[in-house]
């Protein structure tokens, strides 16, 4: 099996798609790469105390700071108050002056507790943990600030949102009318530069068929250039799963109301989707997510599924 094969100190904790996969590093300073949605918290807590005991967790590193990657960061560093929090240099000054991660939060409907920061993990650098190496590259498209943590000598990649197994996360500078789709492109090819055997996801399964995968991102990507319509689409679909996967049942009024508030997905109807009103094009991707059976309607609510 291709769990068989992998490091036994690295333990990959995945718990779907409401919070992103974290890695665990056990050993003399036990490490973890990402936290998830701070509802689940409490579990990733019992999660590292399963597999550390009374042993203090040393380093959290965030490849970005989405709310489903960092979430949990706050209750850890109350749980563990001399671990240390290690983020990338572009996103420093929104945790320095907190306000602005609470805007940028806000902006796509989520919301992360406040935490402390400590360093910067500046990319082309390496950073030594249980003496395994894991050289920095920066990974823009998805968050233009975010990193990827990858050990040479084992080729394993932790790519957070800029790759999965089924493509990558939404672009958020797309939706802005900003460039974005070339900055994916370009993190796509250091990627396939560094020919990794393993690649751990910022969510879905570890998986080991990098070159299928970064081919299927590849055509993805094609598309979305081609169709940026397509990729506002998919992104207002992607926001509006998050906030049901939280909920799991929403009144639709109340939904509409949330979605008004919700800077981003009004942005991205302004700017590709004006031959129809807010509130219709709510419903749109409402339905168009009813036929991908990943929610269910009724009269008037509506049901993660």
């Amino acid at each position: 099996m291709l769990e068989d094969a992998f490091p036994s100190d690295l333990c990959v904790l995945e718990r779907g798609w409401l919070s992103s996969n974290a890695l665990l590093m056990r050993g003399d300073t036990p490490t973890l790469i990402d936290t998830g949605h701070v509802s689940h918290a409490a579990q990733l807590q019992e999660l590292i105390h399963h597999h550390l005991g009374q042993q203090p967790l040393h380093q959290i590193i965030n490849t970005h700071l989405h709310s489903d990657h960092c979430g949990a960061n706050a209750m850890l560093q109350e749980r563990y108050p001399e671990v240390k929090i290690s983020i990338a240099p572009g996103q420093w000054p929104l945790v320095q002056e907190w306000t602005l991660m609470e805007e940028l939060h806000g902006q796509i409907g989520q919301y992360c507790p406040p935490f402390t920061a400590h360093e910067r993990l500046e990319p082309n650098t390496e950073i030594c943990i249980h003496q395994r190496t894991w050289q920095v590259f920066a990974a823009p498209g998805h968050d233009h600030d975010a990193i990827l943590l990858f050990a040479p000598h084992e080729g394993i990649l932790v790519s957070g949102d800029a790759f999965w197994e089924n493509g990558f996360g939404v672009v958020f500078a797309e939706l802005e009318r900003e460039d974005g789709f070339v900055q994916v492109r370009q993190t796509l090819e250091r990627i396939e530069s560094l020919k990794a055997q393993w690649v751990i996801p910022g969510h879905g399964r570890l998986f080991s068929n990098v070159n299928v995968c970064l081919d299927q991102a590849k055509r993805k990507l094609d598309y979305f250039e081609k169709n940026p319509k397509a990729h506002a689409k998919y992104a207002g679909q992607v926001l509006v799963k998050f906030k049901l996967m939280l909920v799991e049942l929403m009144n639709r009024t109340d939904l509409l109301n949330w979605a008004q508030g919700c800077e981003t997905l009004l942005k991205t109807h302004a700017h590709f989707y004006t031959e129809m009103g807010f509130s219709q094009w709510i419903e749109f991707l409402l339905h168009e997510l009813e036929l991908k059976k990943s929610i269910r309607l009724s009269v008037e609510k509506v049901f993660n599924l």
